[in-house]
């Protein structure tokens, strides 16, 4: 699996700047959200098989559920009456079939456990959890953290601190009695790993915007708004890789429009085989990929970039079991290998 190689294969326009994107688990579909609305598009054929209107209350993050045609979103941009519920939306009739009220600040994130129907929010002041099954209110509250991450098992729940220096590692089956581990992060180790660069300046500007787990389990990327991506591993939190463009300067960039940063940011994933990261950016239209492995020096540039986007890219996404990478700035486009691939070939 080799990002650099993939180019556009499909494109649909968005009504306005994207504000989510995900992939079913399964794979083979994903939604593009815009303007306060959900295009579903499956991305093996290249075809947009619907869009759902949610102008009402707009849209600042979403997730798949685990049916395909089931979603959970968060209001905001987009909407005429947007507020800080979540809302648990079936694509197949447009029905809202749940409403979770609880948070004080706008919903950032949403994730979904693997294994289980609890999801967890972010505001930028606590995190919640929820089953997806029960309305009735938040089954846990988490002050002090902002963004979290299941394990591909489900059994751990990785929670990011607000300011970006501790990771707290949770037993999903018992959040209630704390962290198994906690792991405080030093920006000092950062900078040792690209001595003399622009760095310290970035990071110190920098808010942290998400956190995932690798396929395999075995890392965790921090995610940033600077273009810096910080990869540690999840077993000790030992800094293995910082992801970063030495050379993203905007002096090329004049046309780019000046655009107030956006309520969520999915700005960088793993590829499905792990070996990859995959980035857009804050200052140019540019997609970056960097190669993990054991002799990655982080020297500050990545392996490969991919071009056609007209305006930063604030949300990509790969899906989980096929070569097959979606992006989004005001336009939705999915990417596949130049050589296109056999879809009726067994995931991966």
């Amino acid at each position: 699996m080799n990002p650099g190689k993939l180019s556009i294969a499909a494109t649909f326009q968005n009504e306005k700047r994207g504000t989510a994107l995900c992939f079913h688990r399964e794979g083979a579909l994903c939604i593009s959200c815009g303007g306060g609305s959900v295009r579903l598009v499956d991305c093996l054929s290249g075809s947009s098989r619907k869009v759902v209107h949610c102008k009402k209350y707009g849209i600042n993050a979403a997730a798949y559920t685990h049916h395909e045609l089931s979603i959970i979103h968060a209001g905001g941009e987009g909407g005429f009456q947007a507020d800080n519920a979540i809302r648990y939306l079936s694509l197949y009739d447009n029905k809202y079939l749940r409403v979770f009220r609880g948070h004080e600040l706008p919903v950032r994130t949403l994730t979904m456990c693997p294994s289980t129907d609890i999801f967890v929010s972010g505001a930028d002041d606590a995190l919640a959890l929820w089953d997806l099954k029960d309305a009735k209110g938040a089954i846990a509250v988490m002050p002090g953290a902002s963004r979290a991450a299941y394990s591909p098992d489900g059994l751990v729940l990785g929670a990011l601190s607000i300011d970006g220096d501790a990771i707290r590692l949770y037993d999903s089956r018992k959040y209630d009695v704390g962290p198994f581990a906690s792991f405080d992060i030093s920006h000092d180790d950062v900078v040792q790993k690209s001595p003399g660069s622009d760095l310290p300046h970035r990071l110190k500007a920098a808010t942290f915007c998400g956190l995932d787990f690798s396929p395999d389990g075995e890392k965790l990327l921090m995610r940033t708004d600077a273009n810096v991506h910080l990869l540690y591993d999840s077993f000790d939190c030992k800094l293995l890789d910082v992801l970063w463009d030495a050379g993203d300067d905007t002096s090329d960039n004049n046309n780019i429009p000046d655009e107030p940063p956006p309520a969520s940011l999915t700005n960088a994933c793993f590829t499905p085989d792990g070996a990859h990261v995959v980035a857009g950016s804050t200052k140019d239209p540019l997609l970056r990929s960097w190669r993990l492995n054991a002799t990655t020096t982080s020297s500050g540039r990545p392996h490969a970039t991919l071009k056609g986007h007209a305006i930063p890219v604030h949300h990509l996404a790969y899906s989980p079991n096929f070569d097959v990478l979606a992006s989004v700035c005001a336009t939705t486009c999915i990417w596949l290998p130049s050589d296109p691939p056999n879809t009726n070939a067994a995931p991966l």
